[in-house]
């Protein structure tokens, strides 16, 4: 078994952009938590809102893509 390499978030977020055709980018809304949204125009899309994890901005379908292409890869986000 080949030992598996992690990718960061900057790399993750490249990766997103590059099979779904989605920026994401990390924001702070109230100064307290931080999360991830869809860049639309240069600016975060708020209607469509943002989560805490990178994943769940993505549907269940996008999720298998990319758990498929990080395994396929041998690659891991943590």
């Amino acid at each position: 078994m080949t030992d598996l390499k992690s990718v960061d978030t900057d790399e993750l977020l490249e990766i997103i952009q590059e099979l779904f055709g989605i920026e994401l980018k990390e924001y702070c809304p109230d100064d307290e938590h931080y999360y991830y949204g869809v860049v639309v125009d240069g600016g975060i899309d708020e209607e469509q809102g943002g989560a805490e994890c990178i994943e769940d901005v993505l549907d269940d379908s996008q999720q298998q893509q990319l758990n498929e292409y990080l395994a396929s890869r041998g690659l891991v986000y943590p």
